[in-house]
């Protein structure tokens, strides 16, 4: 059976969809409970039996928000945007010379450094 305790109003959750390569998840919280289902703030309701939506797609379900799957997501997703970081700073050419590469290298420690905090807040929850 799988544990439900954290399932309560105003708990943070996480509407998780799988797909074949990579999974989304999207964050929410829990604005009611009804016998039958789950109301989240944003809408969207889930069948409390299920964890799955109503009337919705059978690869989503709704999980803590700090489920390793979740926070699996979420440390893949800073890591993209680090990555993104990197290309923009690199484009057309930056960095030939060693003072831009050295600025480069800082810019791209920032933002490894808030990549770390936004894992660590989530893990945190």
């Amino acid at each position: 059976m799988t544990d439900t305790s954290w399932i309560a109003e105003g708990a943070r959750v996480a509407e998780y969809t799988q797909y074949a390569i990579d999974a989304h998840v999207t964050l929410t919280t829990i604005e009611r409970l009804t016998a039958t289902q789950i109301v989240l703030a944003n809408g969207n309701r889930y069948n409390r039996e299920k964890l799955r939506p109503v009337g919705g797609s059978g690869r989503t379900e709704l999980l803590p928000a700090t489920d390793s799957q979740v926070l699996g997501v979420l440390a893949r997703r800073q890591i993209k945007l680090v990555g993104h970081v990197v290309h923009e700073l690199t484009r057309n050419g930056a960095g030939r010379r060693v003072e831009e590469a050295l600025s480069i290298l800082d810019q791209i420690q920032v933002a490894v450094d808030e990549a770390r905090r936004a894992i660590a807040a989530a893990v945190a929850g």
